[in-house]
């Protein structure tokens, strides 16, 4: 998870950095944002994470996803 949402950070800078390659850079994140999204989900499925987490987590990651488009 650590390595995603690191690889997702160092997107968007780029992103926001090299304006020639950043609808690139852009889709990558975008897909990038779903896979955590995902992740984020079966950690809950398999109890790694509580619901309060979660449901704190969630506001956020919508909040990145609307950013991405």
């Amino acid at each position: 998870m650590f390595e995603e949402t690191s690889q997702l950070v160092v997107l968007i800078f780029k992103a926001n950095t090299q304006r020639e390659e950043r609808k690139q850079h852009l889709h990558i994140a975008r897909e990038k944002a779903e896979l955590i999204h995902v992740l984020l989900r079966l950690m809950r499925d398999l109890h790694c994470i509580s619901l309060e987490e979660f449901v704190s987590l969630q506001p956020h990651m919508e909040t990145i996803g609307k950013q991405l488009t």
